[in-house]
C-alpha cells in the first residue's frame, strides 16, 4: 500500500510454480517489488471449476495464461494461498458470469434471449454471458432446489471453496455487472434479457403496470414483446432490472462479508454511471449494497484502436467516465482503474510505456471527497499479472509512488457531478439516447475538452460551497 492507495493484480496459477516448496511465492514477491496488497486468482471465460466444484476434485484447472503450465492439485492451491498469506498478500477468487459446458448441458435456462428473438449461445467458444439473476431448475447432483437463483448457488459455491482453500474474498468478473455484449455499446436492456422466464418474472413483479392487450403476455415473438416494453414499459423494465442487479450484489456481499471476505467486481465495460443504467446497473446502489471494490475497466490499449478497434474506448473517454463513476459512488466503495499488461488468451501485450502512461493519466486525477482533494482512483488493478518482468514491476512501482504522492489539488478546471442526471435517465422515455448511447455523454466530454483549459478533477455538486474551484457545470 502506498499512502493508503492499494495496488492489486489479476492473475491465474500460471504465474506460480507448484514444484517449488512455496509455489514460487518468494520469487514472485521479490520480482513484483512487494507492490501488491492483494491479488485475484481469476477463472476467466468458462467458469467450469467454480460452478462445478464439489470438494472431491484432485486438480485445479486455473492456469490458462502461463508462463508456467503445470498441472495443479488442490493441495498445491492450498499451499499457494498459505504462502501468499505469510507474505501479507490477500487472495480473492474470481470467476466470469459466462456460458460454460455446465450451463449449456444442465442449466440452459440461464442463457439469454436477444430482443431479436435469437438465443445468445456459443457452442464452440462458450463466449456468451448468462443472466445470473434468474431462477434455476432443480439439480440434485449439485444441491440446487427448484427456483433457487443463480446467485444463491454462486454464493454457496464460494462458501464451499472458501472453506477448502481459505480465500479472502470473491471477485465477480466479466458478465457480472449488468447486461452487455462485448463490442456493441448499444446492447444493454434494449437487447437483453427477453427470454420467457425473465419476462415472466418482470410481469409478476411490483414494477410491471398491467393493461389490456399487453403484448408481453399475449404475443408469441420476442421482437413484439420487446417493442411493447420499449414503447410502454421502458421505465418499469429499467427499474426492475436495476433493482434486480442490486439485489444480486446485496445477497452475495452479505454472504462474503459474513465469512470475513471482501467483494470485488469489474464495472460494466468502460461505462460511467449514466450508460451503466442503460445496461441495468446503478453503481451507487451496488456500492451501498456492500461491494468493496469496483474495478473500472480502462482498457484503452486492448479495447481501443491498437487491438480490438472498439469505439469510445480511448483514454480521454475512459478518464471522463472514471471520474464520473467516482463522483457518483462517492466514498461508498473503492474505485480502481486497470493498468494493462497483456492477455495471453486474447493475444495482446501492452507496451510498458503505454501502461506507465495509463498509471499517470488515470492515477493523477482529482476528486473532492467533502473534506479534501484526493486521488479520484482509490487504487489500481494490474491485468494480467502473469507476464510482468522484474524491470516492469520496478517501473510500475516508481510510477505509482510518484502519482500517489503528488499534490492532488486541481490546477485547472473541474467537472461537476449532479445525481439528478441519474433520476432523469430512470424516468425518461426509451428514446432518450436514441441509437447512439454515447451521444449525450460525448457532447459533455467534448465540451469539457474544448473549453481550452486543463480538466483536472471532479466534484459533487453539493460540495461546491466547501471549496473554491473553476467548475464546468453541465
Amino acid at each position: 500500500m502506498i499512502d493508503g492507495t492499494e495496488i492489486s493484480a489479476c492473475m491465474d496459477l500460471g504465474a506460480f510454480d507448484p514444484t517449488k516448496p512455496d509455489c514460487g511465492v518468494k520469487a514472485f514477491i521479490q520480482n513484483s517489488k512487494r507492490l501488491l496488497d492483494w491479488i485475484c486468482i481469476m477463472e476467466d471465460r468458462r467458469p467450469d471449476f467454480y460452478l462445478t466444484y464439489t470438494g472431491k476434485e484432485e486438480t485445479v484447472p486455473l492456469n490458462r495464461h502461463g508462463p508456467n503450465m503445470h498441472t495443479w492439485r488442490s493441495t498445491d492451491l492450498k499451499r499457494l494461498v498459505k504462502f501468499l498469506h505469510l507474505y501479507g498478500i490477500s487472495v480473492q477468487l474470481g470467476f466470469w458470469i459466462h456460458e460454460c459446458q455446465w450451463v449449456d448441458d444442465r442449466h440452459p435456462e440461464l442463457l439469454m434471449m436477444r430482443s431479436t428473438g435469437s438465443l445468445w449461445k456459443d457452442n464452440i467458444a462458450r463466449s456468451a454471458d448468462i443472466n445470473p439473476l434468474k431462477k434455476m431448475r432443480r439439480d440434485e447432483d449439485y444441491g440446487i432446489d427448484e427456483g433457487q437463483r443463480f446467485y444463491e448457488y454462486a454464493l454457496s459455491q464460494y462458501r464451499k471453496i472458501k472453506e477448502e482453500f481459505d480465500f479472502d474474498g470473491l471477485f465477480i468478473g466479466d458478465g457480472g455487472m449488468g447486461f452487455r455484449e462485448f463490442g456493441d455499446d448499444k446492447r444493454g436492456l434494449k437487447f437483453f434479457d427477453y427470454s420467457e422466464n425473465w419476462l415472466e418474472e418482470f410481469v409478476n413483479s411490483k414494477y410491471y403496470k398491467p393493461h389490456e392487450n399487453c403484448a408481453i403476455k399475449e404475443a408469441g415473438f420476442a421482437t413484439v414483446k420487446a417493442r411493447e416494453i420499449w414503447n410502454i414499459h421502458w421505465n418499469e423494465w429499467l427499474k426492475f432490472n436495476v433493482d434486480s442487479w442490486t439485489e444480486f450484489y446485496r445477497y452475495i456481499a452479505k454472504g462474503v462479508h459474513e465469512l470475513g471476505g471482501k467483494l470485488s467486481a469489474y464495472n460494466t465495460m468502460n461505462y460511467g454511471p449514466i450508460i451503466a443504467l442503460l445496461h441495468g446497473v446503478d453503481y451507487r446502489a451496488i456500492a451501498e449494497a456492500g461491494l468493496d471494490y469496483l474495478i473500472f475497466q480502462t482498457y484503452d490499449y486492448a479495447w481501443g484502436p491498437l487491438k480490438f478497434e472498439m469505439v469510445n474506448k480511448d483514454i480521454s473517454t475512459n478518464l471522463f467516465e472514471l471520474r464520473a463513476t467516482k463522483a457518483f459512488v462517492d466514498n461508498k466503495t473503492k474505485v480502481f482503474f486497470t493498468a494493462e499488461i497483456g492477455d495471453r488468451v486474447e493475444g495482446w501485450k501492452c507496451p510498458i510505456a503505454h501502461t506507465l502512461g495509463e498509471v499517470y493519466m488515470y492515477g493523477y486525477n482529482n476528486y473532492f471527497d467533502g473534506n479534501k482533494w484526493r486521488p479520484a482512483s482509490d487504487g489500481s488493478f494490474v491485468v494480467w499479472g502473469n507476464h510482468v518482468s522484474r524491470e516492469e514491476w520496478t517501473m510500475l512501482k516508481n510510477a505509482f509512488q510518484k502519482v500517489v504522492k503528488s499534490n492532488h489539488e486541481p490546477l485547472g478546471k473541474v467537472l461537476v457531478w449532479d445525481d439528478e442526471v441519474i433520476n432523469k435517465v430512470l424516468n425518461s422515455p426509451f428514446d432518450l439516447f436514441g441509437s447512439d448511447v454515447y451521444g449525450p455523454i460525448l457532447k459533455v466530454k467534448h465540451k469539457a475538452i474544448e473549453s481550452e483549459s486543463y480538466i483536472d478533477g471532479i466534484i459533487r455538486k453539493e460540495y461546491l460551497d466547501k471549496v473554491k474551484v473553476d467548475a464546468i457545470i453541465e
